[in-house]
């Protein structure tokens, strides 16, 4: 597993760069994303009581979009580390879930859009791709 920090420029870089053709994203694929990432979530006891609810991933240029929202006061109550395990739990699940639906390489990217129970974004994650790693990144 590779976890980057480097945010929107480093998966920017890879992808013009790479020169490796990313498949379009299919609504078919989105849905077994989606299926595979909100069993997983569900099965993990930490993630399962601060997320409250996952959306559908839909197609967008060649990736997918899916918001995610979660338990603001629990995430705020949370310390450093704590969050980062938190990140890092939900970019494994999601691997993992693009994985089963996209086994070979090059894999489409898949952006998690956080937002808290208010409706406020206040992060991303960012999964696949041609580097293959996840990034993230989240306000406290």
């Amino acid at each position: 597993m590779q976890i980057k920090r480097a945010g929107w420029l480093g998966f920017a870089i890879a992808l013009f760069a790479g020169c490796v053709s990313i498949p379009p994203p299919s609504t078919s694929d989105g849905r077994a994303i989606t299926s595979g990432f909100q069993d997983k979530v569900r099965q993990d006891g930490e993630l399962n009581t601060i997320v409250l609810g996952i959306g559908d991933a839909v197609p967008r240029d060649r990736g997918f979009r899916c918001p995610v929202v979660m338990n603001g006061k629990m995430w705020s109550d949370l310390t450093r580390p704590q969050q980062k395990r938190v990140l890092e739990k939900l970019g494994t699940h999601l691997q993992e879930s693009l994985y089963a639906v996209q086994p070979a390489k090059p894999r489409n990217i898949v952006t998690l859009e956080l937002y808290d129970d208010l409706r406020r974004l206040f992060g991303f994650l960012m999964a696949g791709g041609v580097d293959d790693g996840f990034t993230y990144h989240a306000d406290r």
